[in-house]
């Protein structure tokens, strides 16, 4: 079974296939770096990013942004178990990234974020997901569901 996927940065071809050897434990993230390439995450990222670097050897901080995410949904608990998926070649031709950022480059950009920078990108980005819902009649609302609680479960009889 063959399957063509572009990548999120590069915008490259990459052909997923099973084979028998072991390539990459992070294939299943093709699923979700396609989904990011067709809500246009990466324009969005991009065009929002408050942090700008000028140092022709930096990596780019959306990036380095987008490889925390994928860092944390692969697992990741800590800065440094980011490193595990800087020997991955397969994954970073998903990402579309030459160069996969290391904790410390991580840690790096988050110190840049002051909390006006946080609010400023957070913001954004909120409203650039809102942008993406379908239109609705009645509207959205969010709902806060009561937390459990030992009271509620016994007036139950719990």
């Amino acid at each position: 079974m063959h399957r063509e996927i572009t990548s999120i940065f590069a915008q490259n071809k990459v052909i997923l296939r099973e084979t028998k050897r072991a390539v990459t434990p992070y294939g299943g993230l093709s699923v979700f770096v396609e989904y990011l390439r067709k809500i246009g995450y990466s324009e969005t990222i991009h065009a929002h990013m408050p942090v700008c670097l000028k140092s022709p050897n930096a990596i780019d901080p959306t990036e380095t942004f987008t490889a925390f995410l994928v860092s944390v949904l692969s697992g990741a608990r800590r800065f440094a178990h980011a490193g595990l998926l800087r020997l991955d070649g397969a994954l970073h031709c998903l990402l579309g990234i030459m160069r996969f950022p290391t904790d410390d480059t991580m840690r790096n950009l988050f110190k840049r974020f002051s909390q006006a920078k946080v609010s400023e990108f957070y913001s954004s980005l909120t409203q650039w997901q809102v942008q993406k819902l379908p239109e609705r009649a009645e509207g959205y609302s969010l709902d806060r569901t009561p937390r459990y609680s030992r009271d509620t479960a016994s007036s139950k009889g719990h």
